[in-house]
């Protein structure tokens, strides 16, 4: 298995190596440690958060409810 720097994962997902590295430290993306501040991201784990990201961002179908009412004049 390939394992993902946080360099390479920000740049896959758009978004910068701090919100990458703190993803890792709160659990959402799995990685392991590998010094102080350095974390070895696995790529299942990223390629499951890409995928959540993106349903998050699909846009929904309009459902538009029930007209306005009419105004009393």
């Amino acid at each position: 298995m390939t394992l993902i720097t946080v360099k390479i994962a920000a740049k896959q997902l758009g978004i910068s190596t701090k919100r990458v590295s703190k993803l890792c430290n709160e659990g959402t993306i799995k990685a392991e440690r590998a010094g102080a501040r350095v974390y070895i991201i696995d790529p299942d784990s990223l390629a499951e958060y890409k995928q959540s990201e993106s349903r998050k961002h699909t846009p929904h179908t309009f459902s538009p409810g029930r007209p306005p009412k009419k105004s009393k004049r």
